[in-house]
C-alpha cells in the first residue's frame, strides 16, 4: 500500500528489502497526499505492464495544507499521465475485496467525535473549503486464529474510527495488529489520551505507530500499551 514521496527512494527501498516490482499484483493508494503517492510514477515504470490501482473517487481532487502559508500537497501527476504507465485506476468508495481475507475499509465512517481533519483546504463544486480527506482508506487482513490486521497510511479519518470500520466489513472483533500513522503528531495532549485508551480497549496485541503518529503520542501510546507497542520505522519488516 502507498509508494512513498518519490520513486527515486521507493525503488531503493525496493532494492534492499529484494522486493521485484513484476510481482505486484495491484497498488493501494491510501489518500491523494505526495508523501503516499509520489513514487506511484516510478512504480508503474517499474512493472511494465497495465496494473490495477485502487483508490477512493477523491483521490484526484485539490489538496491543500495551510502550513503556515497555503501549499499543494496533492497528487505530484495527472490521472492521464499515471494512467499512460499503465495504471489502471479502480476508484471505489466501498470496501473492496482483494483476496480471500484481505479488504480496503473504503470510505471510514467518521463517528468518532475526537478524530477531527484540521487544517487542510479543497475546492469543491466551485467553493474553497475544509477538506475533511474522505478519500482516507485503509488495508484491513485477517490472520487466522489470531484477528485483524489493519494496516493505515495516515489514518486522517480517525484510527479508531478505522478500526471499528475494520470491525463492521469484516463482521470479526478481534483486533490483532493496528500499523502505520495514526496522524496525532499536531493533536493535542487530551486527544492523544482518549485515543491511547480507546485503543486499548481493542486490546490489541501488535501495535506499530510511525509516519504522522508523531514522538509524543507514540510515547503516550507506549505508556498505556506496554511491550505490545513499538515504534514503526521504514525498512521494517514485521511478522503477523
Amino acid at each position: 500500500m502507498d509508494t512513498g514521496a518519490s520513486p527515486e527512494v521507493t525503488l531503493h527501498n525496493f532494492a534492499l528489502l529484494k522486493i521485484d516490482s513484476a510481482d505486484l499484483d495491484m497498488i493501494i493508494l491510501s489518500h491523494g497526499h505526495y508523501d503516499h503517492t509520489g513514487g506511484l510514477l516510478g512504480v508503474l515504470g517499474d512493472v511494465h505492464r497495465r496494473i490495477p490501482v485502487l483508490a477512493h473517487p477523491q483521490i484526484f481532487s485539490p489538496k491543500m495544507k495551510i502550513s503556515p502559508f497555503l501549499k499543494y500537497i496533492g497528487l505530484p501527476f495527472t490521472r492521464e499521465k499515471a494512467e499512460a504507465a499503465g495504471a489502471v485506476f479502480l476508484l471505489s468508495r466501498s470496501p473492496a475485496l482483494l483476496a480471500e481475507g484481505l479488504t480496503t475499509t473504503g470510505e471510514v465512517k467518521r463517528n468518532e467525535p475526537l478524530e477531527t481533519v484540521e487544517g487542510f483546504r479543497t475546492v469543491r463544486d466551485g467553493q474553497y473549503c475544509q477538506d475533511n480527506i474522505i478519500d482516507d482508506q485503509s488495508l484491513v487482513a485477517h490472520v487466522e486464529g489470531k484477528g485483524l490486521v489493519v494496516i493505515s497510511g495516515c489514518a486522517h479519518a480517525g484510527i479508531i474510527n478505522t478500526l471499528r470500520q475494520a470491525q463492521r466489513i469484516a463482521g470479526i472483533k478481534e483486533v490483532y495488529a493496528v500499523i502505520g500513522g495514526f496522524h496525532l503528531s499536531s493533536a493535542t495532549p487530551g486527544r492523544v489520551e482518549a485515543i491511547a485508551k480507546s485503543l486499548q480497549r481493542f486490546d490489541p496485541k501488535v501495535v506499530r505507530p510511525g509516519h504522522c503518529t508523531g514522538q509524543r503520542a507514540i510515547s503516550r501510546l507506549q505508556e498505556v500499551l506496554g511491550d505490545r507497542c513499538q515504534p514503526l520505522a521504514c525498512g521494517d519488516a514485521i511478522d503477523l
